[in-house]
């Protein structure tokens, strides 16, 4: 019996967060208030005071529910020095992840393209806008090692490349993010990215292209 009530108390508490993230997506966080998420939960205030402190507490437990792997991936290709092509894949495989996964699409959209977070909410670990900047940085680091080791062709400073794979991801993530259920541009979204990065490496086919 016991074994049930925790379930029970389990399930509820995934229904909050499950609420609160709906919410916080429609209406902001700002306007999202504690009895909102409790009538799309099916339950009390007291309920969601029971699992959580207070509202803040609630996003940052639907950030952390969700946690965006991209950049402990991309710091560990840093790390070992691993390959332009390594960082090609795990930036398409994002993208990937995105389209199947609509928690993830709800918490970028909030957090990345609204860049809404409470006040007192300044725990680095779910701002994910911050950790955008440092993403840039990180693949400017891969792009430039390659190309100290002779891996990109493209006479173009890293700085050039990085900014064009950077803006055509960002533009893909986003338009994965907005439109789901697009699998054309799904595609391009992909096929972008390929571009992008055969661009950067100095693919003869591509660069060459009228």
């Amino acid at each position: 019996m016991a074994r049930r009530t925790k379930q029970d108390a389990e399930e509820t508490r995934e229904h909050i967060l499950d609420a609160a993230e709906q919410c916080f997506r429609d209406s902001g966080i700002y306007r999202t208030t504690l009895q909102m998420i409790a009538m799309k939960a099916g339950c009390t205030r007291g309920a969601i005071y029971w699992h959580f402190r207070e509202k803040n507490d609630l996003f940052k437990q639907v950030i952390e529910r969700t946690p965006l792997l991209l950049f402990t991936e991309v710091e560990d290709l840093v790390m070992r020095a691993e390959s332009v092509i390594a960082l090609r894949h795990c930036l398409l495989r994002e993208i990937e992840c995105v389209k199947r996964n609509k928690h993830l699409r709800n918490v970028i959209e909030m957090t990345v393209f609204r860049c809404e977070y409470p006040d007192e909410v300044n725990d680095h670990d779910i701002l994910v806008g911050d950790k955008m900047d440092k993403l840039f940085v990180m693949i400017d680091s891969v792009l430039s090692e390659a190309q100290k080791n002779g891996r990109i062709h493209a006479d173009i400073s890293t700085t050039i490349l990085s900014s064009m794979i950077f803006y055509v991801f960002m533009g893909a993530l986003r338009s994965i993010v907005m439109m789901p259920n697009d699998t054309l541009l799904y595609r391009y979204s992909q096929s972008a990215l390929d571009f992008a990065f055969d661009m950067a490496i100095g693919n003869k086919a591509v660069c060459n292209e009228k």
